[in-house]
């Protein structure tokens, strides 16, 4: 039941994305979250670490407060559309050892 609950979520999020409520709260949190932990030494170090490791460039980390400014209903929904393939799903069992 779960998993087929999960999967109606996911198809009616492709069809009809986000509300611009849901967006605003969940950007709300991002910001909140990114304001806060931008002013650790630590968030900063592991942040700017990661993206020279990935070979990605320093300066994006500092525009992700535009970026989640910018975000839209409609982004979220091509987003969900391209990586939420329910066509390609494994479903995996975990049986304990006896």
């Amino acid at each position: 039941a779960l998993v087929g609950r999960t999967m109606q979520e996911i198809e009616t999020f492709k069809n009809t994305g986000p509300t611009e409520r849901e967006l605003a709260d969940v950007k709300e949190g991002m910001l909140r979250d990114y304001e806060s932990s931008m002013r650790t030494n630590n968030y900063l170090l592991a942040n700017i670490t990661s993206r020279y490791q990935l070979g990605e460039a320093v300066e994006g980390f500092f525009t992700l407060e535009q970026d989640y400014r910018a975000l839209t209903p409609g982004d979220l929904q091509n987003a969900a559309r391209q990586y939420l393939n329910t066509s390609l799903l494994v479903r995996v069992t975990l049986v304990p050892e006896r």
